[in-house]
């Protein structure tokens, strides 16, 4: 099941100070609640753990992420990510971020 979600989150901080956040793997996965990145394989592959509690049920995923593109010209991160827990259930992601000026000194970023 493909599930395709186009938000636009809007950031305090300009193009600039978010890009620098965006274009480092390991404080992008920082900013999502559970997730870490754990180990560099290269420039564009790493391996990495999404924890998360929904009410009494937690989940753990252990998993690859692709580096698809970093484009600082349009500030745009696409990233995939692929994960299974314990239980051989498995889970997949496909992310582009793009960063866009919004009201000063604000910054948008869509997802979609």
């Amino acid at each position: 099941m493909e599930v395709k979600l186009d938000k636009k989150y809007p950031l305090d901080v300009s193009v600039e100070q978010a890009w620098a956040i965006l274009a480092d793997i390991r404080a992008t996965a920082a900013c999502m609640p559970g997730a870490q990145i754990t180990e560099q394989l290269d420039d564009t592959h790493f391996k990495g753990t999404v924890k998360t509690k929904i009410g009494p049920a937690m989940m753990a995923f252990g998993g690859d992420i692709e580096l698809k593109q970093l484009d600082a010209a349009t500030r745009t991160l696409q990233m995939m990510g692929k994960g299974a827990d314990k239980a051989g259930s498995s889970a997949s992601m496909d992310l582009t971020a793009t960063l866009v000026p919004g009201e000063a000194p604000g910054t948008s970023v869509l997802q979609g």
